[in-house]
């Protein structure tokens, strides 16, 4: 399992998704982006998500 990187230390690559968690401990699937905003944030399905720490997705399963 990878360890959690804070969002202070560090943000992934831009259109990187990773798994989120905010300071309330809900966890999120997002996309790491850029709006018309200067500054980027994290977008989910249900809209923005503002993290305190991420971590990149784990691969994909193989195939049996």
């Amino acid at each position: 399992m990878q360890n959690w990187i804070k969002c202070s230390e560090r943000m992934p690559e831009l259109g990187q998704e990773v798994l989120c968690v905010d300071e309330f401990h809900n966890y999120e699937t997002a996309l790491y982006t850029r709006t018309f905003f200067p500054e980027p944030f994290f977008s989910t399905i249900a809209g923005e998500f503002h993290p305190t720490h991420w971590q990149p997705l784990p691969p994909p399963p193989e195939e049996a």
